[in-house]
């Protein structure tokens, strides 16, 4: 309850960049999806990457360093102090917690979103096309030299808060090499769903399928996973393109999306 009342409470006064398109109010990933492929042909390089274990690698004492400048009632800090460095039971064995935060508790979201705050000023002030989901980056750029400069101010502010990119999920290069992110794949003529996500959704349902044969009941279930799953999908898309076709091929073969296109 005092985690609970303490979201609530920090939320009205810690400051929140427009472009974390995650938080409440503004837009949601569908609304990022939309408004990066409007900005693409403005743009010719990209800049995608995301945090490595982010909620883990946080820093304890430079997250109450940056609180401390917007919170100035002593019991707040001290309570918020408790809800960093913690003691988890594991299995009758103790541990002190001294680097990240918790991924279940409601207060940790905002603190997600706060410990980037000073990579989100930065690339606000480069007046670059800039969105960010949670730890989830993405950066596009009219030229090569300016695409850098994003890089160097991205670097620095990840040195500064001691975190790392992950290595996977990162990249730069020109736009019209394609690149992931928020579940699609973008190039400078289409927008596809991408594979990953694709993926996810074969795997999800066959596992459902199998489910089917022993639990009735599950073909219910099994219906309504795939409508909201193209429900998911379109929702992105609904003012750039014509809603394509998805097929269920059978128990055997994968589902397949129709290419999308302008």
């Amino acid at each position: 309850m005092v985690l609970k009342a303490l979201t609530i409470a920090l939320s009205r006064h810690l400051p929140v960049s427009k472009r974390c398109v995650h938080v409440k109010g503004h837009g949601g990933a569908k609304a990022a999806v939309r408004q990066v492929w409007q900005a693409l042909p403005k743009n010719l390089f990209v800049l995608r990457t995301d945090v490595k274990g982010y909620y883990a690698c946080i820093d304890h004492f430079l997250l109450l360093d940056q609180l401390a400048v917007y919170i100035k009632e002593r019991k707040i800090m001290n309570l918020l102090s408790q809800y960093l460095r913690r003691c988890v039971e594991w299995g009758c064995l103790y541990q002190d917690i001294e680097k990240g935060i918790s991924r279940g508790c409601p207060l940790s979201p905002l603190m997600g979103v706060f410990f980037l705050k000073q990579l989100d000023d930065e690339l606000e002030k480069s007046g670059l096309f800039y969105v960010r989901f949670m730890d989830d980056i993405l950066v596009l750029a009219p030229t090569r030299w300016k695409l850098r400069g994003a890089v160097k101010t991205l670097n620095q502010v990840f040195n500064v808060l001691k975190l790392e990119q992950h290595p996977d999920k990162t990249f730069i290069g020109r736009i019209e090499k394609g690149f992931d992110s928020l579940g699609y794949l973008f190039h400078a003529t289409a927008l596809t769903v991408a594979t990953k996500t694709i993926e996810n959704f074969v795997t999800r349902y066959h596992r459902l399928y199998e489910q089917k044969k022993t639990a009735p009941d599950v073909e219910a279930v099994l219906g309504d996973y795939v409508q909201r799953w193209r429900r998911w999908v379109f929702a992105a898309l609904r003012n750039e393109f014509k809603q394509s076709t998805l097929w269920i091929c059978g128990d055997e073969r994968a589902p397949a999306l129709q290419a999308l296109s302008p």
